[in-house]
């Protein structure tokens, strides 16, 4: 009788502690919905087994459109641009056992995208091993970015590059040349006695000038070339993969153009020619700075020369 009276009270408390058990798990799940709707930030329960969105709060409904997260069955993996980068969360929160402020590039299932920073902590919730996101959009700010960046590089009167943007994009051209290609060729342009021009009808009839030249030349390069202003009266074009011979034929077509269209301006119709400077990178240079120089060489024989012409650079 003794041990059967133990055998019972063993067995309540058994039940007792897996009532009380239960009890603790439905008080945290009820704990984590309430987190979840009182939260403004976009929340997302992901199980692990599977990747399925299992909860999310009207935060992440938002960000991610009203139908995304309540069509049917929902998966995180629908929702990142480069399916590397959630591969690559993963591992962090397995190493590190958290995730904070991850930066990624997530998308509607509309496709459009959407930058964030991500937060990822591991839990358990309905016998489950889960992951709850938290993500902040920040998309505007990347935005913002990306034309403060381009306002660094822009030139504000003709929308090309400007001296920055140009060397930048050299620098990029010499450093990652292919083994056997032709190296960047680097053509320096001077608009012949432009000092005159604006002399004579005015910095802002210049300035009209130098707007339709960016465009005429724009409209005569090949997709990949580079045109800059670097300031003044000077232009730069970057060839890429281009040999000396074949940067000689872009620059004679375009100073042939040039000197044949008539500019159409506030004072009436104004002619221009160029003077011009190339330099081939096919054997390796020390800096951008060389390769300017050797254009610049290249150019000043061309004025010397009468101008409206144009000059390869040889030692």
């Amino acid at each position: 009788m003794r041990l059967a009276w133990l055998d019972r009270r063993r067995l309540e408390q058994q039940a007792q502690a897996a009532q009380q058990a239960r009890q603790r798990a439905e008080q945290s799940e009820e704990n984590l919905e309430h987190l979840f709707d009182a939260s403004p930030m976009p929340l997302v329960l992901v199980r692990v087994a599977d990747s399925r969105v299992l909860r999310y709060n009207a935060a992440a409904k938002v960000l991610f459109d009203p139908h995304d997260l309540s069509h049917g069955d929902v998966f995180t993996t629908d929702f990142y641009e480069n399916p590397a980068q959630r591969l690559q969360l993963l591992e962090r929160l397995q190493a590190e056992g958290t995730v904070r402020q991850a930066e990624v590039r997530l998308k509607t299932v509309g496709g459009q995208g959407v930058d964030a920073l991500l937060s990822m902590r591991p839990l358990r919730f309905a016998g489950e091993d889960c992951i709850v996101t938290g993500m902040v959009e920040i998309s505007a700010q990347k935005h913002l970015e990306q034309q403060l960046r381009a306002l660094a590089h822009t030139d504000p009167l003709t929308g090309l590059q400007n001296r920055r943007g140009f060397f930048a994009m050299v620098e990029h051209a010499l450093r990652t040349r292919p083994a056997g290609q032709p190296g960047p060729c680097i053509m320096l342009i001077d608009l012949d006695h432009f000092k005159q021009i604006n002399d004579r009808y005015g910095h802002p009839v210049g300035d009209e000038i130098l707007v339709e030249f960016a465009q005429v030349v724009l409209s005569l390069l090949r997709e990949g070339d580079v045109f800059a202003r670097m300031g003044g009266e000077e232009f730069c074009i970057l060839l890429a993969h281009t040999r000396a011979s074949q940067a000689l034929e872009v620059a004679e077509r375009v100073r042939e153009f040039v000197a044949a269209h008539p500019f159409q301006t506030s004072a009436g119709v104004v002619r221009l020619s160029l003077s011009l400077g190339i330099a081939g990178c096919d054997a390796p240079v020390q800096s951008i700075d060389r390769v300017l120089s050797m254009a610049d060489q290249a150019m000043y024989r061309a004025k010397q020369g009468g101008r409206n012409r144009t000059e390869l650079y040889c030692d």
